[in-house]
């Protein structure tokens, strides 16, 4: 696998797109580096009496947990009684049991 080449952006063109981006990602494209590393940089900089602007100021979508519930019953497979003459659930096998790790041979 190839390594990345990184370019190093003076700190005028590094504010410059930071203050103009609305993504860090779009930030470290165009400086040539990381987001991770952009994220570090504006840090840096802002400790150092910088006023770089946050990139949060994105409003997120909040999660509405009742309709994700909804979606996931109308998701989920019936719970229908089985055909069986007796009328007990069909239950699965007990697992086999498990060896400690490391035992190929089984227990003795």
């Amino acid at each position: 696998m190839r390594k990345r080449k990184y370019t190093h952006a003076t700190p005028r063109e590094f504010i410059k797109a930071w203050q103009e981006a609305w993504y860090v990602r779009e930030v470290a494209r165009k400086v040539g580096s990381t987001k991770g590393a952009c994220s570090r940089r504006a840090y840096r900089y802002r400790q150092m009496g910088v006023r770089l602007k946050f990139m949060w100021d994105v409003p997120a979508e909040t999660t509405d947990w009742n309709e994700l519930a909804e979606y996931a019953r109308e998701l989920a497979p019936d719970d229908k009684e089985s055909d069986d003459d007796d009328g007990e659930a069909n239950e699965s096998p007990d697992p086999p049991p498990t060896t400690p790790a490391g035992d190929v041979d089984g227990p003795k």
